[in-house]
């Protein structure tokens, strides 16, 4: 099959596409032929070497996370899927080979069926940032409702679904972005635009229950003047610093997390409902086609101010 390989940490030129064997599903595995993939942020950070780390596979290696498509073959012991199926799903970016590639082999509890009113080009979209998103409100940020939430990079993968679920959980939203994005989060439903680009995120003092920064351009120091006491700062990006910091919780008054995601089907199941029945919309930037589009879709994410995702269809 055709993949496209990380051949060493660094670049873009880093990718090469070539032809490796097409794996075959063991006992609990199965065989999804991808029809489409998105591009995530993570997935930067490990081609770049800043998450190698967290990296447990050696090189070169099969990148992505998050795919939708068609089960081609199922492992033996398959009782729940069958050839045909359609699905959507991730993998373990640290552990797993990923799906920029025809075909991609999970563990069979690693899918769930699409649905047929949801695309494949909306359902790739969902398992890592509407996950995430929701994570990331509920579980870290107990968002509640009447509380002040401010996200930064609002109109991005990440940030249009979390202004869509923080309105949904009765958070006042106020949204960070470019100005040209203004009119785009608000329809989304936040309730007041900053342009960053004229007037700083962190200017009203001690305004915020929860700061969100999806971007991963500003820090702890930088925004915890904006902090209501008791309040969070939120970070959706891991790294040494951070975690060394977020340790100091205990004895602060505005405290600091950096979220890790924990994989949860009964997750997507639910932000897959919501995309069913009109609750959370998916904001498709532009779809690229075929595996060599790889590099101009990086290239684009990698610049900047993408309106929501990108997605590659096979």
């Amino acid at each position: 099959m055709k993949a496209i390989l990380l051949q060493n940490y660094g670049n873009l030129d880093a990718l090469r596409i070539a032809q490796v064997p097409t794996p075959v599903p063991a006992a609990g595995e199965v065989l999804v032929k991808v029809n489409a993939f998105t591009i995530s942020p993570l997935e930067l950070k490990i081609r770049s070497g800043e998450a190698k780390m967290f990296v447990r596979r050696k090189l070169p290696m099969l990148m992505g996370t998050d795919f939708a498509g068609e089960i081609a073959e199922v492992g033996e012991d398959s009782t729940v899927w069958k050839v045909g199926d359609e699905v959507l799903g991730t993998v373990d970016a640290f552990k797993q080979s990923g799906p920029y590639a025809e075909y991609v082999l999970v563990k069979a509890e690693q899918i769930i069926p699409k649905p047929t009113s949801i695309t494949f080009e909306t359902a790739c979209t969902l398992p890592i940032s509407a996950v995430s998103a929701l994570q990331c409100l509920r579980d870290v940020g107990k968002v509640k409702a009447g509380q002040n939430v401010l996200i930064l990079g609002a109109a991005g993968s990440l940030g249009h679904i979390s202004v869509q679920l923080a309105k949904q959980m009765g958070a006042n939203v106020t949204a960070v972005c470019r100005y040209n994005n203004a009119n785009f989060v608000k329809s989304l439903g936040a309730d007041r635009v900053i342009d960053y680009s004229q007037t700083s995120p962190f200017a009203q003092m001690e305004a915020y229950d929860l700061i969100f920064d999806v971007v991963d351009k500003y820090s702890f120091k930088d925004a915890k003047q904006a902090l209501r006491r008791g309040g969070l700062y939120l970070n959706t990006v891991p790294g040494p610093a951070k975690m060394f910091s977020a340790l100091w919780n205990p004895f602060r008054a505005k405290k600091m997390a950096v979220f890790f995601l924990k994989p949860s089907i009964d997750d997507l199941k639910w932000v897959v409902q919501q995309v069913e029945e009109g609750k959370l919309k998916i904001n498709i930037d532009k779809t690229y086609q075929g595996l060599e589009s790889i590099y101009e879709a990086t290239a684009n994410l990698e610049a900047g101010h993408v309106r929501g995702k990108l997605v590659i269809q096979l």
